[in-house]
């Protein structure tokens, strides 16, 4: 878990000159927080979906044909996912282990239906497999549609959408109330050639195409259920100014307490509105770098409310202010349950 905390102090700067707008930018990893809050200790990941009848939720739709429902086997598409996300959390090292129950333990046949395990269930599981929580995936139902198209220019196409609508609950053993949640994972192909027969041939199978997008969904719902790291962009605003350009040499070398010493001089010596203005934006993104949002929201707010005063503004500079006020609001916001999930 410590591991895991030391890495949100870690930043990737690159740092390009925009000279048009007058602006640098940094690219930062934020740490997101996920949907749930899991213990510490061990997962055990349980496979608890009914399998879904073959003849249901598939069509093809062919030129010069009616739309027709087709068969297509799905009984493997719960494993793969399930396989997938667990090796993804198994890299993450968020848990101290890892275990897989890749056999449905749904015995009611109706794959529409949601059977929840019981908390009698769920303890004897957690025993069985010494885990301190458990992530049960309880419903996955998939449609899909192929169809014919052709364009102009004697092009003929196919393409494939398909819809993955999951049902999934958190239990912990001995707490009676467990956690639901529900994803719907939209995928989509598409190809085009000169001959319908090409396309046709070089077209994936639809089996195929399934099974790899459950990998594919397994692999991304990792970020649903663990915290997970997301690049976002800052904005420095390069202006004339001897303190502001001292400033902007310090960021070159990662030296933030000498930035945020030159910019709150420039912050309080300015006289111009834009420069105090940018001063102050500057400032925001230096102290978030440094670990200090509570200072960095204050720059922030005080950055647009002085850009606001200005008769003439850039639009896009104070678009940069507003969208980066945004994201410091979002990762205000996301603060509590962020802390949370990295003390369970």
């Amino acid at each position: 878990m410590k591991k895991l905390l030391n890495l949100s102090l870690l930043i990737v700067v690159a740092c390009c000159s925009t000279a048009c707008t007058g602006m640098l930018y940094t690219s930062i990893d934020v740490l997101r927080p996920a949907k749930v809050a899991f213990p510490t200790g061990r997962l055990l990941i349980v496979n608890n979906a009914a399998t879904q009848p073959p003849k249901e939720g598939h069509s093809t739709w062919l030129l010069e044909d009616t739309k027709r429902n087709i068969e297509q086997a799905t009984d493997s598409l719960s494993m793969l996912l399930l396989s997938a996300l667990s090796e993804e959390i198994a890299g993450k090292t968020f848990f101290t282990g890892e275990e897989l129950i890749y056999k449905s333990l749904n015995t009611t046949g109706d794959y529409r239906k949601v059977q929840s395990l019981t908390a009698d269930q769920v303890k004897e599981l957690c025993r069985r497999y010494n885990a301190d929580a458990l992530l049960a995936l309880n419903r996955l139902e998939t449609s899909s549609r192929l169809e014919e198209f052709y364009q102009d220019y004697y092009v003929y196409g196919l393409s494939l959408a398909a819809i993955y609508r999951s049902d999934w609950s958190v239990h912990r053993p001995g707490v009676e109330q467990s956690e639901r949640l529900q994803f719907a994972d939209s995928l989509f192909w598409e190809d085009t050639a000169f001959s319908r027969k090409e396309v046709f041939e070089r077209f994936p199978l639809r089996g195929d195409a399934l099974k790899n997008g459950a990998l594919y969904i397994g692999r991304k719902s990792v970020k649903r259920f663990l915290p997970y790291w997301e690049p976002e962009d800052r904005y420095f605003f390069d202006v004339r100014g001897k303190l502001m350009k001292q400033g902007l040499d310090s960021i070159y070398a990662k030296n933030w307490s000498a930035a945020i010493a030159l910019w709150e001089r420039a912050f309080e010596q300015s006289k111009r509105l834009s420069e105090k203005a940018f001063a102050a934006n500057n400032l925001a993104v230096a102290y978030e770098m440094s670990g200090d949002l509570s200072k960095a929201w204050d720059y922030i707010n005080k950055a647009i409310e002085i850009y606001r005063q200005k008769t003439n503004t850039d639009h896009l500079k104070f678009y940069r202010m507003s969208v980066y006020h945004q994201q410091l609001d979002r990762r205000r916001k996301e603060e509590a349950a962020l802390s949370r999930q990295m003390q369970q």
